[in-house]
């Protein structure tokens, strides 16, 4: 059935009413107050609904065509889900987003978000360069050991040093966005007084520039930390991010005085406790998460649906803390910066629940990355 258009007053209605919707919903307490009345209201027209969504989030399809229609499809299913898991009893909410008109499997293509293992990412890099990821043996690197945590501090919190958030779009290349985040962090406590750098560096010198990695096919961070080693790192402002992999316009480009001489890491099977204390405690991490189809739509809260064993993304571990006895039943929880915009989840982050049980919280633990600092 056609969708036809809604003159200029009804629409500023439903504006209204879907921004107090997302503005407004449930989070710890999952308690009902007027927002999830104006919702009901609204959810009962799920066009309407999808009309408004559309406009907000500047689709650019007309969606009374055939491919229109199908993400109409895709809306109404996603809505679905979302509505049947904020009726249980999880500690995090899921709601609309600019990937809610994709079917998971569109998603997975969107972003690049295969599961894959790190041996066989490892084949995968060494098919295209010629190059083995797993040798962790070279004299820069730092491996932390293991230690006892003693007096953790009850939360870290490292989102004020960061820029703003990202959205690395149709390019497999978080891995440069993860690598950019973290080293942009790192530079802020290190050598910026605490504050956020006014521009970010450049995540296409990465896609472009790295022959260790796969540009948007994929990558590690491990091998972009690497490549900081010897090559000096460029500020976006000078080379701009293109979701697409180009010719290296290293040599031609102005670049900083700043290169990556150092940085750690921890082998996988550590727990989350020893990275906090070795690495977290000094700033944001570069870490890999399985973000399955339930991150898609994550919202607001503390996830808590279950991951699996392997890892398909890279993200930056930001901070730490414990939620109050309302929120996640008093548990502690990470925060992870994501790279799919300030649109998805809590203003582009994740608070993801303190679980071993759970693949080390969502494998947080096993491939943890951070650089010690620059030389320049």
């Amino acid at each position: 059935m056609k969708m036809m258009s809604m003159n200029f007053k009804t629409l500023f209605v439903i504006l209204l009413c879907f921004g107090l919707t997302l503005s407004l919903n449930k989070l710890c307490s999952f308690k009902r107050d007027i927002s999830d009345d104006i919702y009901d209201k609204l959810a009962s027209n799920t066009k309407t609904l999808f009309k408004a969504w559309h406009l907000i989030q500047n689709k650019g399809y007309d969606y009374n065509t055939p491919a229109g229609i199908q993400k109409y499809r895709n809306f109404k299913a996603n809505l679905k889900i979302i509505n049947e898991h904020n009726a249980s009893d999880s500690t995090y909410l899921k709601g609309l987003n600019h990937l809610s008109d994709m079917t998971p499997e569109e998603v997975q293509e969107y972003y690049n978000l295969r599961p894959i293992s790190p041996e066989q990412l490892s084949q995968k890099l060494r098919n295209l360069r010629a190059i083995s990821l797993d040798d962790f043996n070279e004299d820069d690197e730092v491996e932390r050991k293991p230690v006892s945590v003693v007096n953790k501090p009850s939360e870290v919190d490292w989102t004020s040093v960061m820029t703003p958030v990202r959205d690395q779009l149709k390019c497999g290349s978080c891995w440069a966005f993860a690598t950019g985040a973290v080293l942009e962090g790192v530079f802020a406590i290190q050598r910026n007084g605490k504050k956020p750098m006014t521009d970010y560096f450049s995540t296409q010198q990465m896609v472009d520039c790295d022959p260790n990695n796969g540009g948007c096919n994929g990558g590690w961070y491990k091998q972009s930390f690497t490549y900081f080693k010897t090559n000096k790192l460029i500020l976006e402002a000078n080379y701009k991010y293109t979701q697409q992999k180009g010719q290296c316009r290293y040599m031609t480009t102005p670049k900083t005085t700043y290169t990556v001489p150092k940085f750690s890491f921890y082998k996988k099977g550590y727990t989350d406790d020893q990275v906090f204390d070795q690495l977290l405690a000094r700033g944001p991490v570069a870490v890999a998460v399985d973000a399955n189809q339930h991150w898609y739509s994550y919202k607001a809260g503390f996830f808590d649906s279950p991951c699996a064993s392997g890892i398909n993304h890279a993200v930056v571990l930001v901070g730490f803390g414990k939620s109050g006895d309302e929120c996640n039943n008093g548990g502690e929880f990470f925060t992870i910066r994501n790279s799919w915009s300030a649109n998805w989840g809590e203003k582009g982050h994740i608070r993801v629940k303190y679980n071993d049980n759970n693949s080390f919280s969502c494998n947080i633990s096993k491939h943890a990355y951070q650089n010690d600092g620059f030389a320049g």
